[in-house]
C-alpha cells in the first residue's frame, strides 16, 4: 500500500460528524482526508461501518449512507488484513 499515512476508524467517524462538540476534530479529519495521501484497511472499513450505523451512536448513518462512504473510500489504497500484512506492518 502506497500512502503517507494510515487512517484509523476515528478519523472517518469524525469526518462525518455533525456534533457541535466535535467540530474541530471533524474539520481536521476532513482536511486530512482531502489533502493527504492516505490509506486504510478492510478492518477499518468494517469498524467504520459497524460504528457509524450503531443504534448506540447519537449521530448515526443508515446502512445505505455508510455503504456509500465505504465504496467511495475503497478508491484509496486499502490493505487487506492477512497474517502477512500484519507482520509487514510490524516491521
Amino acid at each position: 500500500m502506497n500512502a503517507e499515512v494510515f487512517v484509523d476508524t476515528n478519523v472517518f467517524l469524525y469526518s462525518i460528524s455533525d456534533q457541535l462538540e466535535e467540530q474541530a476534530k471533524a474539520g481536521r479529519a476532513r482536511d486530512l482526508l482531502l489533502t493527504t495521501s492516505w490509506g486504510w484497511s478492510v478492518q477499518v472499513a468494517g469498524e467504520f461501518f459497524y460504528t457509524a450505523t450503531s443504534p448506540k451512536r447519537q449521530f448515526r448513518l443508515s446502512t445505505h449512507q455508510a455503504t456509500q462512504y465505504v465504496k467511495t473510500w475503497l478508491n484509496f489504497p486499502t490493505a487487506s488484513l492477512t497474517p502477512a500484512t500484519v507482520l509487514r506492518a510490524l516491521e
